[in-house]
């Protein structure tokens, strides 16, 4: 959906800048083969370095693909799509994040012109990625750092100082909640798995910290460590996921079924089993008894 005031001014500029303008975009699939490809050359992003598919990827990652409601979904982009096709993709979800930012800006002058932004603390965070491309892929619900890794920014003037990065792991998912009842002054509930970020937010440094971060999805599950992601499905042949992250960035590779790997592959099939014992999950801990034993 284009606001009409942004369709307005589009509409306006018309030919400016060789006769292509975003404006392009909103009747692409009807415009003339030559306009096409002038609008994706000036505009849409380059394929991803990782748009070819995981090698020895799970059959889960097709299950899941292939099963969406409508019939329409990743498998038939993932089949059909043109090279061109996946660049349109990207060049439109560039631009929903452009309008996301907007809207972020809208309620950030709110609370600057109504004097409440020294004094609230602010955290931008999404649920999910999206694949965008990589693989061949689009949407969300997978094990792949496109759609685990998301942002997780926080901003309290006069508390939080500007600019630092941490690499340290978190899950807004488990660690949001704890991390706003702390500022708010709130006694967190027992039985919480998630942590307060309240002490790496203001620069400090946490006497320990956690090893990994779990991650559950409608195929599977998977765990995350600061060089890693194992991932097990739970359907299809070949379930399991290897990446290694730090060799292999893009997660190229799926080196689960190597026998080079067999160690590392061990080690995380016993972290991802911990984690399931330490938060009871059932359904995981009968699927790891049934593939690997007790």
């Amino acid at each position: 959906m284009v606001p009409p005031d942004r369709l307005a001014s589009l509409i306006a500029r018309g030919d400016a800048e060789g006769g292509v303008t975003p404006w392009d975009a909103i009747a692409l699939f009807n415009a003339p083969e030559e306009q096409r490809k002038r609008f994706i050359e000036k505009f849409c992003p380059p394929l991803p370095a990782n748009y070819a598919p995981l090698k020895s990827e799970p059959e889960g990652v097709s299950r899941a693909i292939s099963e969406d409601a409508d019939g329409w979904g990743r498998q038939w982009s993932r089949e059909h799509w043109t090279e061109d096709n996946w660049r349109i993709y990207r060049w439109v979800y560039a631009r929903q994040t452009e309008h996301l930012d907007r809207q972020a800006g809208v309620i950030l002058n709110a609370l600057r012109k109504s004097n409440y932004l020294n004094r609230t603390l602010v955290v931008f965070t999404s649920d999910h990625g999206d694949m965008n491309g990589a693989h061949r892929l689009e949407q969300k619900a997978l094990p792949f750092e496109n759609c685990m890794r998301v942002p997780f920014i926080m901003s309290y003037p006069g508390t939080i100082p500007a600019g630092q990065v941490s690499d340290r792991l978190v899950s807004n998912g488990l660690d949001l909640y704890p991390t706003l009842c702390d500022y708010a002054g709130i006694k967190l509930p027992p039985g919480r798995l998630g942590v307060s970020l309240r002490e790496l937010a203001e620069g400090k440094t946490p006497k320990t910290w956690r090893d990994l971060v779990p991650v559950e999805f409608e195929y599977g599950w998977a765990i995350r460590t600061p060089t890693l992601t194992y991932a097990l499905f739970n359907c299809g042949a070949n379930p399991e996921m290897l990446v290694d992250r730090e060799k292999d960035p893009d997660e190229t590779v799926n080196f689960a079924p190597d026998p080079a790997h067999a160690a590392t592959l061990k080690a995380c099939r016993e972290m991802m089993r911990g984690w399931a014992k330490h938060c009871g999950d059932a359904p995981l801990l009968e699927k790891m008894k049934e593939m690997f034993g007790a």
